[in-house]
Formats: C-alpha cells, sequence, structure tokens
C-alpha cells in the first residue's frame, strides 16, 4: 500500500472524499455540513497527525476470522491519519444492527445508532492504542466519518435534505461529549 495510486477509487483525505458526496443543491443541511467539515478540516490539518495507508471500511462484513484473520474490500483504503482509520470504525461499529438495514429509510438508520464502548475499547486497543494528539482530535476525526457515510449512503439515494439533516445529531452530540468520549479511551 506504500503506492496506492491509481489502485483504489480516490486519492486525497476523508474530508475529500466527504465533500464529495455532499448534494449540489444548496439547503440548510449543506451549510450545515460544509460548516462541520470546514471546522474539521482545519482542526485535522493543525493537528499535524502521522499518516499512513488506511482502510477506512472496518467492520464484520470486510473480515473474516478463522485461525488467522482476514481484511478485504480494500476500496476505500488510501493515505491518511491513523486515528481516521479509527474512527471509521467506531461509526460503523455505532451504526451495527441486527438484521438488514434498510437503506430506503434513511432516518431509522441515521437516528437508532449506538455504540457499544467495550467493542469500541477493544478495537482501539488493538489497533495500538491512541497518542494523546489522536485522542485530542478524534471528535473531529468522527465528525467526518459520520457525515461521509451519511452522504455516500444516502445521498446518492436522493434522501431528503431534511431527512439528511438529522444526520448533523451525531456531530453536534460529538461535538457536546467530546472530552467524555476522550477518557473512554
Amino acid at each position: 500500500l506504500v503506492d496506492y495510486r491509481g489502485h483504489v477509487s480516490f486519492t486525497g483525505n476523508a474530508v475529500d472524499w466527504t465533500y464529495r458526496w455532499l448534494p449540489n443543491e444548496e439547503n440548510e443541511f449543506s451549510r450545515l455540513a460544509r460548516e462541520h467539515l470546514e471546522h474539521d478540516r482545519k482542526e485535522l490539518s493543525e493537528a499535524q497527525l502521522p499518516q499512513q495507508a488506511i482502510h477506512w471500511d472496518f467492520h464484520g462484513g470486510n473480515m473474516k476470522f478463522s485461525d488467522k484473520v482476514y481484511v478485504f474490500d480494500f476500496e476505500f483504503a488510501h493515505r491518511d491519519a491513523r486515528v481516521m482509520d479509527v474512527a471509521n470504525t467506531l461509526v460503523c461499529l455505532a451504526a451495527m444492527k441486527p438484521g438488514e438495514i434498510d437503506y430506503s429509510n434513511a432516518e431509522s438508520f441515521i437516528m437508532q445508532c449506538e455504540l457499544d464502548f467495550g467493542k469500541a475499547r477493544a478495537f482501539v486497543e488493538g489497533y495500538g492504542g491512541l497518542s494523546a494528539n489522536e485522542l485530542r482530535i478524534l471528535p473531529e476525526a468522527l465528525d467526518v466519518a459520520w457525515l461521509g457515510w451519511s452522504l455516500y449512503t444516502f445521498a446518492n439515494k436522493k434522501a431528503a435534505a431534511s431527512t439528511l439533516k438529522k444526520a448533523l445529531h451525531f456531530p453536534v452530540w460529538v461535538s457536546d461529549n467530546a472530552n467524555d468520549i476522550r477518557r473512554l479511551f
């Protein structure tokens, strides 16, 4: 993965990827999402986090466990801050629900996410933990991951702006609870 260019679906970073999925029409959701992303881009850039190849799509459907652990589906792999891989996995863990996901009902999917903190801690420990600087920036990384996957999943399915706007409840919750989130790890 040292020279991945041309082998994955995008280059750049997670913020760039998330911008790609913003709806073209200007509405309150687009404006608020852009505000969140600009804030997150600034904070992530100023944090000067170490970059590495990241998977950006760790979840149970992309791993197989037997005597070894197998990871596949590198469609979203790219070079980015390590904390972005962790944040994205935490978002995937929060979005896991029993049964099939009803992608036609964006609102129920967006509003019912929960994060199992035991699983979250286990993943972070297995990933090698987070540095103090990565913990400091984790809330912004979570914002980017949540907005990116909400947009990717529902914006291209023409979900209503009023429904997508509800996706902003998570970044607001993260912002309001940033110190508590950092203390979990």
